[in-house]
């Protein structure tokens, strides 16, 4: 037998009402009470998809989008085994473990939009800023002290308290935040090596990137069920050298946002590269089919192709030492962070000092003061703070769809599409 459909009866309002009310909580946990009753072996139904079909089966056509499908009842002693399972589970089959990450953050208040004089009239028109549109009191500031002897921070830490990055048809927007609890960090890491990386540095590189991404996607999965995302990207600019770098970014509630990215740090700072060889074949084929597509990854360097397929394991993991090494001679002098949301500048200062501390930088601390070309801050932040992310992971780009329980539980609060 099977389920029949499922659904809450969630309005619009109520869904409005999620961070605002027990009432609302306590309806929330009795539905997902209700649904996880329906979790059950003899309601369960198993999908196969095959280009054989079963001649037993009986033919079957989705009512909706009319997709044709069959449907094969079991033999009553599998059933009985499937059950007899159920049980008395398997000696390896465990429970999943607690995600530490989904958050119990409450609404916050909008506070009331105040003109501000120092967003110039041309920040919020068409082009913004650096394609940045700020609204009316979103305006990035500098948080103090700059630099600290002795301390591994980023140079310049901007914050845009009380509002939140959109991504728009035309520019990317600066906005109020609504009712969500949410924050993002961003760092940038300037590191020279990739203004001046060879075709071959260029390909380990991206080699280094992609088995990241492939490396986190598992230890990652809860968080990102949780409403957490991240993103790891090289920049390669012109002179000067700062133009060229890693950049990380991380966005989340903002009460499991500094674990998050704290995590998320120490697994990017521990990586090498792929595991094995097998795992370098899986990501070595995947920069070629990039490469094939015209990706812009790898744009602009001759012998790129050449070199991905000759790179070995040590040359990856070498190209990994000097990234960092790179980034370390700068970090003081260069390096900048943007943190937006619900997050004031004192937890902002906080977090960034917990997400470097977890990366392998330790920085130039014995100088007493920063270097005379150490880069000053503009305006506003630059265009690599700004510039939307691409959040990584299976459900990064629409976590409101990662799970009918993740968004019964407000998981990923309102439908949102940052």
């Amino acid at each position: 037998s099977s389920a029949a459909p499922w659904r809450t009866d969630c309005d619009s309002s109520s869904k409005q009402a999620r961070f605002t009310t027990e009432e609302a909580r306590e309806a929330a946990a009795a539905g997902a009470a209700s649904l996880l009753q329906r979790l059950t072996p003899e309601l369960a139904r198993i999908t196969v998809w095959s280009k054989k079909a079963e001649p037993e089966a009986t033919a079957m056509k989705e009512p909706i989008l009319g997709v044709p499908y069959q449907e094969l009842k079991p033999d009553r002693s599998l059933t009985d085994q499937w059950l007899a399972a159920a049980a008395a589970p398997a000696e390896w089959w465990a429970p999943p473990a607690v995600n530490v990450y989904l958050s119990k953050g409450e609404h916050v208040s909008k506070a009331p939009v105040v003109p501000d004089p120092e967003i110039k009239s041309s920040w919020r028109r068409k082009g913004g800023l650096n394609g940045v549109l700020w609204s009316e009191g979103c305006r990035a500031r500098l948080v103090e002290p700059r630099w600290t002897q002795g301390a591994t921070t980023p140079r310049f830490l901007w914050h845009v308290p009380g509002c939140v990055y959109v991504s728009g048809q035309f520019n990317e927007l600066v906005e109020p935040l609504g009712d969500e609890p949410l924050a993002t960090a961003t760092v940038w890491l300037p590191a020279s090596c990739i203004a001046d990386a060879s075709a071959k540095s260029r390909a380990a590189g991206r080699l280094w990137l992609l088995s990241l991404q492939r490396s986190l996607e598992g230890p990652l999965y809860g968080a990102a069920l949780a409403g957490c995302r991240w993103e790891a990207a090289f920049f390669a600019g012109g002179a000067p050298s700062y133009d060229a770098g890693l950049r990380l970014s991380f966005q989340a509630y903002s009460d499991s946002l500094a674990q998050f990215a704290r995590d998320v740090a120490k697994l990017i700072g521990k990586h090498r590269g792929p595991s094995s060889e097998a795992d370098l074949e899986v990501v070595r084929r995947g920069a070629l089919a990039e490469l094939r597509r015209g990706s812009t990854a790898l744009k602009g360097s001759e012998g790129v192709r050449s070199s991905l397929e000759q790179l070995s394991l040590a040359d990856i993991q070498k190209e990994a030492d000097t990234l960092w090494a790179s980034i370390n001679s700068s970090a003081d002098t260069s390096s900048q962070a943007l943190v937006a949301g619900a997050i004031s500048s004192t937890e902002a200062a906080s977090l960034l000092q917990e997400i470097v501390t977890a990366l392998p930088i330790q920085g130039n601390s014995s100088a007493t003061s920063p270097a005379e070309t150490a880069v000053e801050p503009g305006e506003r932040p630059g265009a690599v703070l700004t510039r939307r992310p691409s959040w990584q992971g299976p459900v990064a780009q629409s976590l409101c769809l990662a799970s009918g329980l993740s968004s019964l539980l407000d998981v990923c609060g309102r439908t949102w599409s940052r």
